[in-house]
């Protein structure tokens, strides 16, 4: 089959959304072809209209309804699109209309003739056109309605926010998601390649399946002659096969060419990686043979600043800096992701726990009781060839453990998938439970409908599992980033990381803190704050200080980072981190609590030169180290050592006055094609290229074949506009995110605040 993307030039128009704002001309008959829509906004889908919209400026305003926070005091919409698409050849053809998201509830008609309806608003649908295409312009009407937000527990914007594609094949052809590729023996000499194709059509058939390197080379090949209407089965060597691992993620693509009397019919590319994965019985999880913890986090599908829909530019520049502390695995909470979100797993070295949905009935899940065969069907065809995925989750927090609930739903989800991929082990995110009751034995009934158990928050129940089931193997699904429980009590604010528990027991095999990077959205009776503040790295993708305490627990390079502690705030839930502070600035003098973060033997600390003392980590069994040092304008710096060598070395300097405006370009390898997305991130600076905290307005221009998509600085009060070109600096720091044109070039980003400028050049294309 052949796939065209046609993103390219839509028109939107918005109806109205729930907080009262009508707009003028509601269409009438915008499903019938000859409906006007000249006068309609020309756009590029990837699209999400919520996010253009003000923060709690439409009425009811902010206080109103707490319920609004969860979607970040943002309004959904009901939207209409349309797309003229010329075809020209239509004869002996079939037409799939894909979409790879659509928030949500998405009525597709084309040519005037309703083609289906997708309530959901994270799966990937395709419908079936070719009855109602014909040659010449086509007309797809869309029609979005998620005029019932809040649905979901966190942003989820409005719109057609994913790829939208057209499928284009023969008669005969092979199968839509119809190629499976596995790997069920690898070894360093040899591997064997599975595939099973599934060819619809009449008569017989020649299919040629090669395997290709990532350089273009075929590895290996075979054929054979099939008949329509089954699935072909066959099994090629590779010989000294480039394995695919998370530190060296080598990628094949297999080649599927259909022929009858040697002319090809159809063909099909379906890129996969050769690797195998075990769950082994009281050892953990072994890829190609060899031990490894599963160093995960949780994410959700916005960006911050740019909504729902996210080009793979950013994606791969927020996995990059998740990768730098040490992360290889992602739980891709509660939803199928973007499947461009799989492949950079994929090619860039993730694990990926991929999850079907958060809850299993509304408003998170519509019509589950109809739908969910199918969507558990489409779901895994459309993700089983990642190498990237190690585990299926089918949902998250669903009732209580061994709850009647639970029992009925559980095993037929997790049995649904097993009949379509028997490859990989398929859990559920189970929930922790209330205080007071010992819930290990109910985890445990829950978790034998599971191939693995996975909890949410658990880890103080670890112990009491494996007694009941030694052989048992635990996924910590979803996890606090400083915090852990006690049995009998959940907020307990044990300062003792859940990643020590993971990290003590090979029967662990890892977790998934919440979250990897802050988010838009559960943000109930949180006014003004619009999203989580749990992440390791903030909404423009930046590093935390909690990202540098799980760095030192990650990281296979030695680490060390100062952290000032403050007094207050004190963390006010599970889900808090203490207050701290990257700097070396007290203006009001006094002592200053420190912590230092290291996988390193010891660490020296030293104030201007001075040494204040040096600590055996062994002597930290929370793997944090305190201090408590007279404030002193300067240099404090920390040294990690392994045995007697300098390992690693942190320094934080006070900073002085501003003078300078520093900018950085955080992606490369931009693409011109009118829809790609660079980061520049700005800050302010001392005459030693210190970091200085000033707050302030700073502005940003674009010159060049590029434009301004949004700004934002990581603080989650901030309320934008996003689609603006200024806002206030945040710790002295701020981002814009740069769309680029459909031709190449060097542009130029200036940026302007309190009498200071600079700017950077950008090469796109």
């Amino acid at each position: 089959m052949a796939r065209t993307c046609i993103d390219k030039d839509w028109r939107v128009r918005p109806v109205r959304n729930p907080f009262g704002a009508n707009v003028e001309g509601v269409p009438q008959g915008a499903d019938i072809p000859a409906y006007p829509d000249e006068d309609w906004r020309r756009i590029d889908v990837p699209h999400d209209m919520s996010i253009e919209s003000r923060i709690g400026q439409e009425p009811p305003l902010a206080g109103a309804n707490p319920n609004n926070g969860y979607h970040a005091w943002l309004p959904g919409n009901l939207l209409w699109y349309r797309k003229h698409l010329t075809i020209t050849n239509t004869r002996g053809r079939i037409f799939l209309l894909e979409f790879g998201g659509s928030y949500r509830n998405t009525d597709v008609w084309v040519n005037g003739h309703h083609a289906g309806n997708e309530p959901n608003g994270y799966f990937t649908f395709t419908f079936d056109i070719t009855r109602f295409v014909q040659e010449g312009e086509n007309i797809i009407a869309v029609r979005v309605n998620n005029l019932d937000t809040p649905n979901c527990r966190w942003y989820t914007g409005t719109g057609i926010y994913r790829h939208v594609w057209l499928w284009d094949c023969d008669e005969t052809h092979i199968a839509h998601r119809g190629v499976c590729v596995t790997t069920p023996e690898v070894h360093e000499k040899e591997a064997v390649v599975r595939v099973a194709t599934e060819i619809e059509g009449k008569g017989r058939v020649r299919l040629a399946s090669r395997i290709v390197d990532a350089d273009g080379t075929i590895v290996a090949e075979t054929g054979g002659e099939f008949g329509c209407g089954q699935t072909a089965l066959q099994e090629i060597r590779v010989l000294n096969p480039k394995r695919w691992h998370v530190d060296s993620p080598s990628m094949y693509t297999l080649v599927s060419v259909l022929s009858r009397d040697n002319k090809t019919i159809d063909e099909q590319r379906t890129p996969f990686g050769i690797r195998s994965i075990e769950y082994r019985k009281r050892k953990g999880f072994f890829l190609n043979g060899t031990s490894m913890k599963m160093k995960g986090v949780c994410l959700h599908h916005d960006a911050g600043p740019l909504g729902a829909a996210v080009p793979e530019s950013v994606w791969a520049y927020r996995l990059a800096e998740l990768k730098k502390i040490g992360c290889n695995a992602i739980r891709t909470s509660h939803n199928p992701p973007a499947e461009e979100f799989l492949g950079l797993c994929d090619t860039m070295g993730f694990l990926v726990m991929d999850e079907l949905c958060d809850k299993w009935e509304p408003p998170h899940y519509l019509d589950f009781d109809r739908r969910w065969e199918n969507d558990i069907t489409s779901w895994i065809r459309r993700d089983r060839n990642h190498p990237s995925i190690v585990l299926w989750s089918v949902g998250n927090e669903n009732d209580g453990p061994g709850t009647l609930y639970l029992e009925k739903r559980l095993p037929m989800l997790c049995n649904k998938v097993r009949s379509i991929d028997t490859t990989r082990p398929v859990i559920a995110a189970l929930e922790r439970g209330p205080d007071g009751v010992n819930r290990a034995a109910l985890v445990r009934r829950s978790a034998a409908h599971m191939d693995l158990i996975g909890v949410n928050y658990g880890e103080q129940w670890y112990d009491e599992m494996f007694t009941q089931d030694p052989d048992a193997l635990i996924v910590g699904t979803e996890n606090y980033t400083y915090f852990s429980s006690l049995p009998e009590k959940r907020e307990a604010m044990l300062e003792k990381n859940p990643w020590l528990y993971a990290a003590a027991d090979e029967r662990v095999i890892g977790l998934f803190y919440w979250v990897g990077i802050d988010y838009l959205g559960e943000a109930y009776r949180a006014w003004p704050r619009i999203g989580s503040s749990s992440g390791l790295f903030d909404m423009t993708g930046h590093p935390k200080p909690r990202a540098a305490l799980i760095e030192s627990f990650w990281s296979e390079r030695p680490t060390v980072t100062i952290i000032a502690v403050n007094e207050e705030p004190k963390p006010a839930s599970m889900w808090s981190f203490p207050a701290v502070d990257r700097s070396w600035d007290r203006p009001d003098g006094g002592a200053v609590k420190l912590a230092v973060y290291s996988n390193c033997e010891s660490v020296e600390l030293s104030l201007n030169g001075k040494s204040i003392g040096r600590k055996r980590m062994s002597d930290h069994p929370n793997r944090i180290m305190s201090w408590e040092v007279p404030f002193e304008k300067g240099a404090l710096t920390a040294i990690g050592y392994n045995g007697a060598s300098e390992a690693a070395r942190c320094i934080l300097m006070t900073p002085l006055k501003p003078v300078a405006i520093r900018l950085s370009a955080l992606c490369d390898r931009l693409s011109a094609d009118g829809r790609d997305i660079g980061l520049v991130e700005a800050q302010l600076v001392d005459e030693n290229g210190t970091h200085c905290r000033d707050s302030g307005t700073i502005t940003f221009a674009v010159n060049g074949n590029a434009s301004i998509a949004c700004v934002g600085n990581g603080d989650l009060t901030w309320h934008g506009p996003f689609n603006a070109d200024n806002l206030p600096l945040f710790r002295g720091r701020a981002v814009v995110y740069v769309r680029t044109g459909n031709t190449g070039g060097t542009v130029s980003i200036a940026a302007r605040s309190g009498g200071l400028a600079a700017s950077i050049e950008m090469v796109i294309g």
